[in-house]
């Protein structure tokens, strides 16, 4: 066994997650990662086993962040429709990609550990929506006649897109869009 790892693990997962997420999984080589994480290639191998054990270590720093964020969602002490708004609006003025959205398109094909982790994680998304409209439906503010796995789904869908839009265009007509009739579908 090796001497344990001399560098900041969290810190190296953090940096991987990005380069995975600006060049793609398959796109990234070993001397892309060590290069960007400042250690050699022994020390790699040591704390993450390959490039895939990196991967997957870099989807439970994400699961654990998007854990936080659908808790700080549903714990906002305010409307319903409110929360899905600012949620929205976050997303429109970041201009942020998405980890599982990026990596999940290009791997979850051929890797079903990378697959179930980004089915799981939009499962949690929907339940996020399902609870902030069944919530909204509760005060009078959704009406009752939207069901909330459809009006999840389509909010869920919305989020994909401006994700993707966040990556790939820089018209914010397509985003403003898109959050108009994904609000259209809980009012």
């Amino acid at each position: 066994m090796g001497r344990p790892p001399e560098f900041d693990r969290a810190k190296a997962v953090q940096v991987a997650m990005q380069l995975f997420l600006d060049r793609g999984y398959e796109s990234t080589s070993i001397d892309d990662l060590i290069e960007a994480l400042g250690i050699s290639r022994a020390s790699l191998y040591n704390a993450f086993g390959d490039k895939h054990g990196l991967l997957l270590e870099a989807f439970c720093c994400a699961e654990l962040a998007g854990c936080q964020m659908r808790k700080d969602v549903l714990s906002q002490n305010t409307s319903a429709l409110r929360a899905i708004r600012e949620y929205f609006e976050e997303l429109r003025t970041n201009k942020r990609s998405c980890f599982f959205l990026t990596l999940g398109t290009e791997l979850s094909s051929a890797d079903m550990s990378v697959r179930k982790r980004v089915r799981d994680a939009l499962e949690q998304s929907l339940e996020m929506f399902r609870e902030l409209i069944v919530r909204g439906q509760k005060t009078g503010e959704i009406p009752p006649s939207v069901d909330p796995s459809e009006a999840a789904a389509a909010l869920l869908g919305a989020t994909t897109a401006i994700l993707t839009f966040n990556k790939v265009c820089s018209d914010p007509q397509w985003t403003t869009s898109v959050i108009h009739h994904a609000l259209a579908a809980v009012t």
